[in-house]
């Protein structure tokens, strides 16, 4: 088999001497090797090559001759057995020369980015493997810290997970400061004995005293979880604090950047990230929701009857209507293109504050408009409030056209009558001052907690979601934020209407519904009198 090892890690570790000295050895030992180091800046492409140097000077003298290499900037050669160890700089020329190599250890992948305007780190890396075939004999080690949940590390690192249990070519590992002695405080022993005290409560669920003890302990919640959570030792633990408070001023994100203690916690923390990614962490780390009622990809209207078709995800509903409660349909319109941007529909829950239906998919602004009427219905004559931008005012015509009204309005003080321009009075505008308002909203129930969303999309969309050079709220490169605008409108729309009121649950269906959760449309209550102009 082929060697493909990817790794995660802290810093420090001594990854590039030890990938270092193996290479040095696979060239000292078998013909015509042809390996290569490629860092991602110049200084550090300098500073690897100087540890192969070391090696060839330090020899042992009595295979020094046999041994040893001859030295040429930096490269090693060893002509005799047709073998080399050359370090270079990522999207240099040496780097990508036309030679055949056996051997890659390639350095800090995910800060490669960094440096690059023009071309990704993708682009860059796949120029560098391209000529390397999937054989045994051949070796490719790419370790790096996290640099992001962007980027070609993240992906292919995410990528390893996901595909090596399942016999996919690339074998994860992940290093964390814990287990590394000189990541490890010597503390007093009455301070060991109440923090093994600590862990033992936890582990027989007495979650109250294991709380007195990092009480006694000063410990701050976060760390009070990740030690039970992770098995620190008390030393671990203290070093961390100290480290936190001292070398990064209690800046968690930061920390957790160079220190992680899981690979879930490099990535997502990684990067100047608009919501809180501890919350986020903790969504995300909880299973897949096995209680949702059913997924599909469309509704069609099937001579009055709705049909959802159930070849596809794209529509994930966990919760049934209830027929007391009241709901809001929240859309991003997209394109509609393959590999283009998302189509993203959220259903809201006012009462139980939970997302209970999400459709996530490529499909035209014309078609959301009309998914999102379908399911309005379905939910009982919920409100709509689609984003109007762009390919926003398709969707808010296809909505109208349908003669669905109750839609979000914005408050233009204009009466709506014939003549009257819709453009002027439908759906919700996104510039800088309204898409910080709703993000700000978001952000502020993410951190406190407020909602709850079984949704994967969602909360991976909020880990690639970073604010820019120039301090605008943003997705990544190659990432979306099409869930988070939808889930934005919704919550907004929620807090304009007010506290929701419980409907009279109704005792029979019409006959003739559209489908089985339909319900009747109240045609005029006291709140829709109140909303005036915004509905």
């Amino acid at each position: 088999m082929p060697i493909r090892i990817i790794i995660a890690k802290c810093r420090q570790l001594g990854f590039s001497t030890f990938f270092e000295a193996w290479l040095y050895h696979q060239c000292i030992f078998f013909e015509h090797v042809r390996a290569q180091v490629v860092a991602h800046l110049q200084k550090s492409t300098n500073r690897i090559a100087e540890i192969a140097r070391i090696f060839n000077r330090e020899l042992p003298t009595a295979i020094i001759d046999r041994c040893a290499a001859s030295v040429s900037g930096n490269g090693l050669y060893w002509k005799d057995r047709g073998s080399m160890l050359e370090a270079v700089t990522q999207g240099s020329t040496e780097a990508a020369r036309g030679d055949t190599p056996s051997a890659f250890h390639i350095s800090e992948l995910g800060l490669w980015d960094r440096s690059r305007s023009t071309t990704s780190a993708e682009d860059v890396l796949q120029a560098s493997l391209s000529p390397l075939q999937d054989v045994d004999g051949t070796a490719v080690f790419i370790e790096s810290t996290s640099g992001g949940a962007a980027g070609s590390f993240f992906q292919r690192y995410t990528d390893a997970v996901e595909s090596h249990p399942i016999g996919g070519l690339w074998k994860p590992f992940f290093f964390s400061y814990q287990g590394v002695p000189k990541y490890n405080l010597t503390v007093r022993d009455d301070i060991a004995r109440t923090h093994d005290e600590m862990l033992h409560r936890a582990s027989n669920d007495d979650l109250a005293g294991a709380k007195r003890c990092a009480t006694r302990l000063n410990y701050p919640q976060i760390w009070l979880e990740r030690a039970i959570a992770h098995q620190l030792t008390a030393g671990e633990t203290a070093w961390s604090i100290r480290t936190l408070r001292s070398k990064f001023r209690n800046d968690l994100d930061r920390f957790d950047q160079e220190f992680p203690i899981s690979w879930q916690v490099a990535f997502v923390t990684s990067g100047r990230t608009v919501f809180d990614q501890h919350r986020i962490l903790q969504h995300l780390r909880q299973p897949p929701p096995d209680d949702t009622a059913f997924g599909g990809r469309l509704h069609h209207d099937d001579d009055g009857n709705l049909v959802l078709d159930p070849m596809g995800d794209e529509w994930q509903f966990h919760v049934e209507p209830d027929p007391t409660h009241d709901y809001i349909v929240a859309t991003d319109s997209a394109a509609g293109v393959t590999h283009g941007d998302y189509a993203a529909i959220r259903v809201w829950d006012r009462h139980a504050r939970d997302f209970v239906a999400t459709f996530y998919g490529y499909t035209d602004p014309q078609s959301l408009g009309q998914q999102a009427v379908h399911v309005a219905r379905k939910y009982g004559g919920a409100y709509i409030i689609p984003e109007g931008n762009q390919h926003g005012w398709a969707t808010v015509r296809a909505i109208l056209d349908t003669g669905y009204r109750r839609l979000y309005r914005r408050d233009s003080g204009r009466t709506v009558r014939a003549g009257n321009n819709w453009a002027d009075m439908y759906g919700f505008i996104t510039n800088r001052r309204t898409r910080q308002i709703a993000i700000d909203h978001l952000a502020d129930a993410i951190r406190n907690d407020t909602f709850t969303d079984p949704d994967r999309r969602f909360w991976q969309e909020c880990t690639t979601y970073v604010y820019d050079a120039n301090g605008k709220p943003t997705h990544m490169a190659d990432k979306h934020d099409d869930a988070i605008m939808a889930t934005a409108l919704a919550l907004f729309l929620d807090r304009e209407l007010g506290p929701p009121v419980t409907r009279k649950p109704l005792t029979r269906k019409r006959p003739g519904t559209h489908d089985r959760f339909a319900r009747r449309r109240r045609s005029n209550t006291r709140r829709d009198r109140h909303l005036g102009s915004r509905v």
